[in-house]
């Protein structure tokens, strides 16, 4: 039999209070997301992020290697609502993008590493090659979705995107 002291039940019950307290402010956190927040999770090679408050989800594709990310949307016949591919690179830069062998037209939402948009550019066109896109401000990430979408999910310069990994 193990023998405890009060003194010992009172630490242990101080620190389970302070750990169940912990708990439920993150969870609450969690459902009490910003109405502008871009809420994802990202899972090897395809993730989903919930846009305008998580309202709207969007399945995404991840481009994270230097032949993923050259060969982005070329040559995809379409992409489905609310899809669309995701960019990820090393280092924050200048990083253009263009519509070679594009079949439909697509918004570009340029983020920078601190998970910021710091550009969009809307309904570029296939036609537009051999024309490269390039962001207002260095960026990190790329999300590339159908055109009209980032209009109709409130996507801005300057909304803060937050990313949940499990």
């Amino acid at each position: 039999m193990i023998k405890t002291s009060n003194k010992s039940i009172v630490v242990i019950t101080g620190i389970l209070l302070v750990v169940t307290s912990v708990l439920f402010l993150l969870s609450r956190d969690n459902k009490m997301l910003a109405e502008d927040a871009v809420v994802g999770q990202i899972h090897e090679k395809e993730g989903q992020f919930f846009i305008s408050g998580g309202r709207v989800p969007i399945s995404v594709t991840i481009a994270d290697s230097e032949e993923e990310r050259s060969l982005g949307l070329s040559g995809v016949p379409s992409l489905p609502p609310y899809t669309g591919k995701w960019f990820v690179f090393e280092t924050q830069g200048m990083y253009g993008f263009w519509m070679k062998d594009m079949n439909f037209p697509i918004d570009i939402v340029w983020i920078d590493e601190t998970m910021t948009i710091v550009g969009i550019s809307e309904n570029i066109s296939p036609q537009s090659y051999p024309n490269v896109f390039y962001p207002p401000k260095q960026s990190k990430y790329v999300l590339e979705i159908n055109s009209g979408e980032s209009v109709q999910n409130s996507l801005n310069r300057g909304i803060k995107l937050k990313l949940l990994e499990k």
